[in-house]
């Protein structure tokens, strides 16, 4: 239930009038339980202070779970709606024709403008994935280090400028990805 929110919320954004949209920047970590977070409950202070702030600015759930430990089942289970043996990505393994819509799709079918910085491969069910832009690779043309924290700030910095820019949304067949439902 908790997978479907995050797909019926993307549903519910993309159906509202292009004024009212809101905006939206999904994060997720690895290697970490929720109390790593003070926000959620970390006993070390301090340890979180960005994420901290700008949690108390925005929407954030307190019992959203996946249904699998592992980092590429778990997002595809949340970018899917459906559990990892519904969804075929039970591992760390390409499935080129999933025969469902990945939140990326929902996402551009609706207008929005898609980017993705850190574990781009284990976001998606397989490679290259239909986004509007990997920001992995920062605006000076290098590639950033994924456990570089400041790289973080600039790649979000330049996603958020290239969709305010205009960057139109690729289609997803222009990314790659064809299925007989246009996605």
């Amino acid at each position: 239930m908790k997978q479907l929110l995050l797909s019926l919320s993307a549903l519910w954004a993309v159906a509202l009038p292009a004024a009212d949209r809101p905006n939206i920047l999904l994060l997720t970590v690895d290697d970490m339980s929720c109390d790593s977070v003070g926000v959620y409950g970390c006993k070390l202070p301090g340890t979180t202070p960005h994420m901290d702030r700008l949690a108390t600015q925005s929407l954030r759930f307190a019992h959203a779970h996946t249904t699998v430990g592992n980092c590429m089942p778990c997002r595809n289970v949340m970018f899917s709606g459906l559990h990892s043996h519904n969804n075929k990505i039970e591992g760390f393994y390409q499935v080129k024709n999933p025969g469902w819509p990945h939140l990326v799709d929902l996402m551009k079918a609706g207008g929005y403008f898609t980017g993705i910085r850190g574990k781009v491969s284990h976001s998606s069910p397989y490679q290259p994935y239909a986004w509007d832009a990997n920001l992995d690779t920062l605006p000076d043309g290098t590639k950033a280090h994924l456990k570089d924290v400041q790289s973080y700030g600039a790649a979000t910095t330049a996603g958020i400028r290239a969709a305010r820019n205009g960057a139109a949304p690729r289609t997803a067949r222009e990314g790659g990805r064809q299925t007989d439902r246009g996605c």
